[in-house]
């Protein structure tokens, strides 16, 4: 295991401000939702486009995490782009023309995506209704929107739906609809942020109130269409509050599975929140004696950041640097801090054995910071497809 990893690893921490670029970007894609719905191409305002451009200019060069810009000149930039955007005859030339300045930067999680794709704001449920889930994970695999996963005790399950099969319809969303809108966006950092944008849309709608109904257009392993309809059940988990964010519910869950004369742990949590902290704890004790540990962090969106301090120490027997969190005007670093007693107050070591970690195209921000730093460290090995490119505090 690796003492004295790269301390260059914060490259892949960068601190940018996604949320103001994509707010930014919403202005630019926001407009095309006459031409997307077959409605007249309404032709374009220019003064709306320059003051686009100029929004997600200021954003920049106000947030981003190099007040150097990197070395590149950032008002040079704007004054070489800007004339293209006066000059532009269609909104695609536009948006081209700020995808441009964005890749100057050169960062994979910037990008102007399409109406289309993103869609309109869900509404969130009134203060007085529960939050309700339909039991089940969906995944976009080969432009097909894959069940991947179903609680067997859930409502789905209960009404015979199983992984494996796909969906066409959530509710009135209908699934090729949207995928059709994805083909259509252009470069690949795009593309993927506008895949990564989709599937969460598709996991949001199927959510909803508890005991509110849902109807699903659904197809069965053998191809065979038909509908499905599901009574939302109360969403599990232990409600958690943030700053400003919506209440958001946390989930752990834990098990055995044998493996030759022994066992595999697996522990499997939804977000980096304060509440797992104690379940994580009681998992590993629970597991201790296994032969090996996968953690799930497959969908796992991130979290509170400085959690991967905490949860790594479960894995080091000595403090070592996991990486470095590069902020405009600071530096975090973030160390792991080898876990010597339970939450129960029993001495305890580190653990010891080989350490998994899967992840999907829905792991992001702090779960990559997470299992990049372990992999880094030699200290687990990452399967799974590539993680959504989100490392950052947004």
């Amino acid at each position: 295991m690796s003492k004295t990893p790269n301390l260059r690893l914060c490259n892949r921490f960068r601190a940018v401000s996604l949320a103001a670029v994509a707010a930014a970007a919403l202005l630019l894609v926001s407009g095309s939702k006459a031409a997307a719905q077959g409605t007249p191409v309404v032709p374009l305002d220019t003064a709306l486009e320059l003051a686009t451009f100029d929004s997600v200019w200021t954003r920049i060069q106000r947030t981003y995490y190099d007040s150097t810009m990197r070395g590149i000149d950032w008002p040079a930039v704007r004054n070489e782009l800007r004339p293209r955007v006066a000059r532009a005859q269609s909104r695609a030339e536009v948006r081209a023309t700020i995808s441009e300045m964005l890749s100057r930067l050169g960062e994979s999680h910037f990008a102007v995506l399409p109406a289309a794709v993103l869609g309109d704001s869900l509404p969130s449920p009134a203060a007085t209704d529960r939050a309700g889930d339909a039991g089940l994970e969906v995944r976009l695999l080969d432009e097909r929107l894959l069940i991947t996963r179903v609680d067997p005790a859930g409502p789905a399950a209960h009404a015979g739906v199983r992984a494996g099969w796909t969906i066409d319809r959530i509710g009135a969303t209908d699934v090729g609809t949207l995928v059709e809108a994805l083909r259509g966006v252009a470069g690949e950092p795009e593309r993927r942020i506008a895949a990564i944008r989709l599937n969460l849309r598709f996991l949001s709608e199927l959510g909803g109130p508890a005991g509110s109904r849902l109807t699903l257009a659904v197809r069965d392993d053998r191809d065979i269409a038909g509908e499905r309809e599901i009574v939302r059940r109360d969403a599990p988990g232990q409600p958690v509050q943030i700053g400003a964010l919506p209440t958001m519910l946390s989930r752990l869950e834990h098990e055995r599975v044998a493996l030759g004369n022994g066992c595999a742990g697996v522990i499997r949590f939804n977000m980096f929140m304060p509440p797992i902290a104690a379940p994580f704890d009681d998992a590993m004790t629970a597991l201790r004696d296994c032969r090996g540990i996968v953690l799930d962090l497959r969908g796992n969106l991130g979290g509170v950041a400085a959690m991967v301090m905490g949860l790594s120490g479960y894995f080091f027997d000595e403090p070592v640097l996991l990486g470095e969190l590069r902020l405009r005007g600071s530096d975090l670093r973030y160390t792991a801090n080898p876990r010597r007693v339970s939450r129960h107050g029993v001495r305890t070591e580190p653990y010891t054995g080989p350490v998994a970690i899967l992840v999907d195209e829905l792991s992001a921000s702090t779960t990559e910071i997470f299992a990049a730093a372990l992999q880094h460290l030699s200290r687990a090995r990452v399967f799974g497809v590539p993680s959504a490119g989100q490392a950052l505090p947004a």
